[in-house]
């Protein structure tokens, strides 16, 4: 009996999944050439986009499958003041350090359509992403630009 469990994978939100084996060894397939992974009765299969499978690998051998994200914000930004820190964190980006001064935060789509903007005035602020699709997006923070993935 085949299972019929199928996941959706996009390149939206992640560069590559790994599958580690319990052996030592890992296999690393690009999200750009993954069309769809597949499970049956004895493993995992890797769909390329061109259709045909580019591995099996059997669930005994797996120890961990990860995926590696890309564009996921953990950054500080100098600023005049001092430094700014964002955080991606859940279903918002936090921002911090802005020591009193007023903060201009907009935030794009990857085609330059802006989805959102705020301005405030402290030291902390978090913006909700939680509405926006998946996909790439710019965040500017008083004129700094940094990428980000929903």
């Amino acid at each position: 009996m085949l299972v019929a469990l199928t996941f959706a994978v996009g390149a939206q939100a992640q560069d590559k999944v790994v599958v580690n084996k319990h052996n030592g060894d890992s296999q690393s397939f690009e999200m750009s050439n993954v069309r769809k992974i597949t499970l049956s009765e004895t493993g995992m299969n890797i769909i390329g986009t061109d259709g045909t499978t580019n591995a099996t690998v059997n669930y005994i051998d797996i120890k961990t499958i990860t995926f590696e994200l890309v564009n996921g914000i953990e950054q500080v930004v100098n600023t005049e003041q001092g430094k700014l820190t964002l955080l991606k964190d859940g279903n918002y980006i936090r921002i911090k350090g802005f020591n009193g001064e007023n903060g201009k935060v907009a935030i794009y789509k990857s085609d330059g359509t802006m989805v959102d903007t705020a301005t405030f005035t402290g030291a902390d602020y978090a913006i909700g992403i939680e509405d926006l699709p998946r996909g790439l997006y710019i965040l500017n923070v008083n004129g700094q630009s940094l990428k980000f993935t929903r």
